[in-house]
């Protein structure tokens, strides 16, 4: 969780200087949309509060959160394409969203890695594989034997 929290403070401090080289005057100087391709409450929309907090305190402008679920993500993210390129409107994106449905959904309205150019990986956490102490399996290829033999068509 520190990890987290002094990338977040790191991006927060480095974005003004950001702001001020790439030519934007006052950047920002209206408030910022941040796109969330998720419901409220997961881990996403969470970090992403927490990153809108950090850069309006550091910025001294609103960044507003706003949620838009849905298709594995596709509707937030082709809310984000679609808008207005000036950096107002910024996309909070995961692999979920981005790369996995990519692989899945070959056919997808939008390809997010042609679309977006990532800024920074923000976060990193992982994500477990638990059983029932009652399952007769200690490691994955253990269970991935006892699923394939009592699979259920």
């Amino acid at each position: 969780m520190l990890r987290i929290i002094l990338t977040v403070l790191c991006l927060a401090v480095a974005t003004p200087v950001f702001a001020q080289t790439s030519g934007a005057d006052n950047y920002p100087n209206r408030a910022v949309r941040v796109v969330v391709p998720f419901p409220p409450g997961g881990p996403t929309d969470t970090y992403a509060r927490i990153l809108a907090d950090k850069l309006q305190t550091a910025l001294g402008q609103s960044f507003v959160v706003e949620n838009k679920p849905g298709a594995t993500g596709i509707i937030g993210t082709s809310f984000v394409a679609n808008a207005r390129a000036d950096g107002y409107t910024l996309l909070f994106g995961a692999n979920s969203s981005h790369v996995i449905s990519s692989l899945l959904q070959p056919q997808r309205p939008l390809d997010p890695l042609r679309v977006f150019t990532p800024l920074s990986m923000l976060l990193s956490f992982p994500l477990y594989l638990l059983l029932n102490n009652d399952v007769p399996a200690e490691a994955l290829p253990t269970w991935w034997r006892l699923a394939r033999r009592n699979r259920v068509n």
